[in-house]
């Protein structure tokens, strides 16, 4: 499995999770209760909380590929903000971007071309 492949599984497993609680807390029928949430980074071991409203949640899930994540797991490179919260950001995971556990890119030659070739 790469490490993008595992990212997404992590996420897609807190996902699940997440809709699980939501789905707990409107048996409730309260009006719009508050909610533990489980970030939805990428990280292996990450288990943090959060709390949020139920409908709040439900906004994010209306938009595919948006998260809850705690605002230190944000994966600057794939994640873009679309909101910032008390602790935490709702992002849009670009899974084609890099993530923080992809491999870094491959550097280019610095050494100065050569004459009468042809540069890649």
């Amino acid at each position: 499995m790469t490490a993008v492949e595992r990212e997404l599984r992590n996420r897609s497993v807190r996902r699940e999770v997440n809709e699980r609680v939501a789905e707990l807390t409107k048996e409730f029928g309260l009006d719009d209760p508050a909610m533990i949430v489980f970030c939805e980074c990428g990280r292996d071991e990450c288990m943090t909380q959060l709390v949020m409203n139920l409908s709040e949640y439900a906004a994010v899930r209306a938009v595919p590929n948006r998260w809850v994540v705690v605002s230190a797991h944000i994966d600057e490179p794939g994640d873009s903000i679309h909101a910032r919260r008390d602790g935490y950001a709702l992002v849009h995971h670009d899974s084609g971007r890099l993530s923080t556990e992809a491999p870094a890119p491959r550097k280019e030659s610095t050494s100065p071309p050569t004459t009468g070739s042809s540069q890649h």
